[in-house]
């Protein structure tokens, strides 16, 4: 402890112009590390904590054996990181924990092999966060993209490693490094070691977030090879009843008033005719749609559509693609359960002037007003795999600088989305 106290005293108190921007130079490069990682929140004070964290974690004393710096050191960082980052928690709590693991074992190397035998113990910092920040920049996947969370405990679980092998090199030895008096060469391998983990683990992160993403456009290439198969269905009914046409007509002149209607009404009903497929100038919107209208209608779901989307969307497929479908999939879970008469969704869509606003309403079952702090939960009982549609929503919106806004209003939940155009 008196080894950390003195180590403070010389980094509050820098006697040199040197030292204090050494000390600017790591809080900025950690700081750069944490904006590689995350999408930080648009917030005054969040900027200013990173800086505190900055602080802290390129500052802290490690010495192997004292039990006072690391721990409250850990958990500010992981604190810091929940509060001022977005993304989700497991997401969070995965790199927070590799992030502090790494500059950790780093601080341990640096005070108990370097600053013995050098009183420069800034500059070894100074030159690892730049590294740090350079990996990170190089290696670190999209901020926006995430996996599921099955994926991010398996990565929990493989952080343990080097989490542990830095928490239990520092806290769990009795052996204090003094020169010549204990060979801690095997520490030292361990701490190399658990920052090459860090390098491992982030590699291996972006590898399986870009193998979430190649499935997502899977899911969405297959869905529109049903649309252009269905599309190509409705053709040839088309040009079936067009060939077919003049032997209709006669058969319509023959027969009696009453049955003439009905014939008329069986002609009406064919799927040709009564299913759209162009709702739009966007393919895209244009494939998510024909499919999920068939779905609808095999649930007894009524959908009112109006579109103003002149052409193509200036955005990715698979993000249009989670729009929509995952609205429309969300609105179709609120009408289970519901009188058939009251399974109606209305779907609204406009493009103009830079903006694509959506919005889409569906009765919920409740009359009074109220608006949502967090997202609802799914009324399937397979919690598990359901529930993630609105955040999935909310991701795509914000990829693009726009806003998603949920509510109910006399029975009726609404959402809406603005995004701008790139």
């Amino acid at each position: 402890m008196e080894t950390a106290v003195s180590y403070l005293h010389d980094l509050v108190l820098m006697p040199t112009f040197w030292q204090w921007l050494g000390m600017i130079v790591i809080v900025i490069f950690i700081v750069g590390s944490v904006r590689n990682l995350f999408r930080i929140k648009k917030c005054w004070w969040s900027y200013g904590l990173l800086a505190v964290m900055g602080f802290l974690a390129g500052g802290t004393v490690v010495y192997i054996g004292d039990l006072a710096n690391l721990p409250p050191t850990f958990l500010a960082l992981l604190l810091i990181i929940w509060v001022c980052c977005c993304g989700s928690g497991w997401k969070k709590i995965c790199m927070g924990l590799l992030l502090g693991s790494t500059v950790f074992a780093w601080n341990a190397i640096v005070d108990n092999f370097i600053r013995n035998h050098s009183d420069d113990f800034m500059l070894p910092r100074v030159i690892f966060a730049f590294l740090f920040y350079i990996i990170t920049w190089l290696a670190a996947p999209e901020k926006d993209d995430d996996l599921t969370p099955e994926m991010w405990r398996l990565i929990l679980l493989l952080t343990i490693v080097p989490v542990g092998s830095v928490l239990g090199v520092v806290l769990l030895s009795r052996e204090r490094w003094e020169p010549g008096n204990v060979d801690l060469r095997l520490h030292f391998a361990v701490l190399c070691l658990s920052i090459l983990a860090f390098v491992g683990l982030l590699w291996a992160i972006r590898v399986l977030m870009r193998q979430r993403k190649l499935e997502q456009e899977a899911m969405f290439a297959q869905m529109n090879q049903k649309y252009y198969e269905t599309m190509e269905q409705q053709h040839f009914e088309i040009r079936r009843l067009r060939h077919d046409m003049a032997n209709h007509l006669q058969a319509l002149a023959a027969l009696p008033e009453g049955e003439r209607d009905k014939y008329i009404r069986e002609l009406l009903d064919n799927s040709a005719l009564s299913r759209t497929l162009n709702y739009c100038g966007d393919s895209t919107v244009n494939a998510v749609l024909s499919v999920k209208e068939g779905m609808l209608q095999q649930q007894n779901i009524s959908c009112e559509m109006k579109l103003d989307i002149p052409e193509e969307l200036p955005f990715e497929k698979a993000d249009i693609c989670a729009i929509y479908a995952n609205a429309l999939d969300n609105a179709a879970e609120a009408c289970e359960g519901l009188p058939e008469k009251m399974r109606q969704i209305s779907l609204e869509s406009r493009a103009g002037k830079g903006m694509l606003a959506i919005k889409i309403s569906n009765p919920c079952g409740k009359s009074s007003r109220m608006e949502y702090s967090v997202f609802p939960s799914t009324t399937k009982a397979d919690r598990k795999n359901h529930g993630y549609g609105l955040r999935s929503i909310e991701k795509s919106v914000r990829r693009y600088g726009g806003n998603m806004e949920i509510g109910q209003k006399e029975g009726v939940f609404e959402l809406f989305c603005c995004i701008p155009f790139p």
